[in-house]
């Protein structure tokens, strides 16, 4: 797993007070996209001192997906944290891998003095691309298969963009073959790749496999996604 804890937050009061009467603001420590299993960065400015805050993660038709309560403003006004997403989220549609997410920052002090959300100085918002953490495969059956093409996906490798992405052929729990795919292009950290056959090793032997796809050439369970495929009966050559 890549987040620490599911929906929590951390916070710490920073310096350099912001002016009173200035308009809240929020970003996500400048990153374009994050992915399941991230934890965002929040840094809130211009909220009350030692009040609280509301945080919500939000679709752009207005749906939340989660909100917290938990934030505590420093005496500075401050608000600043990491916010774990799960690494499943459920909050994509069957074939969507991404979708531009609201972060939103209300001040619940001035809030319930009863000025309104939509009040500059009560709440602020920022909007990065939201992703999936997964490995699309294509291929007949839907499973990776010894002698079949398969097409791989893989997106949301948020931490390793730039970096080479292999995957991991295990046989009964055992790596028996590694292949770098390729490197991890865009915001979010995504490839396409395809192979000629989904074994693209010989000879297999007769054994239940499962492919890992991982940043690292050497552990396969660092930032892994695991993906079941076919079961071998007898030795492929």
């Amino acid at each position: 797993m890549r987040s620490a804890a599911a929906a929590t937050i951390a916070l710490a009061a920073l310096a350099a007070a912001p002016a009173a009467g200035a308009a809240v603001s929020v970003n996500a420590g400048g990153q374009r996209c994050y992915a399941e299993g991230d934890s965002i960065n929040v840094e809130g400015t211009g909220y009350s001192p030692g009040g609280n805050a509301r945080l919500s993660l939000e679709k752009t038709d207005g749906e939340v997906l989660e909100s917290s309560e938990d934030p505590v403003v420093g005496p500075d006004g401050v608000v600043k944290g990491l916010y774990g997403v799960e690494d499943e989220t459920g909050w994509f549609g069957a074939t969507q891998s991404r979708f531009d997410m609201v972060l939103r920052l209300v001040d619940l002090t001035r809030l319930r003095a009863g000025r309104p959300e939509n009040d500059p100085e009560v709440g602020a918002t920022t909007t990065f691309i939201f992703s999936r953490w997964a490995v699309g495969v294509r291929t007949r059956g839907a499973r990776i298969h010894p002698k079949r093409a398969v097409r791989l996906n893989p997106v949301g490798y948020t931490n390793a963009v730039g970096k080479p992405l292999y995957a991991h052929w295990m046989r009964n729990g055992r790596r028996v073959h590694t292949r770098r795919l390729g490197v991890l292009r865009g915001p979010c950290g995504d490839l396409k790749t395809r192979l000629s056959r989904g074994f693209p090793f010989r000879p297999v032997r007769p054994g239940s496999y499962q492919v890992r796809f991982s940043p690292s050439r050497t552990n396969t369970k660092r930032s892994a996604i695991f993906v079941r495929a076919s079961r071998v009966s007898r030795t492929i050559r």
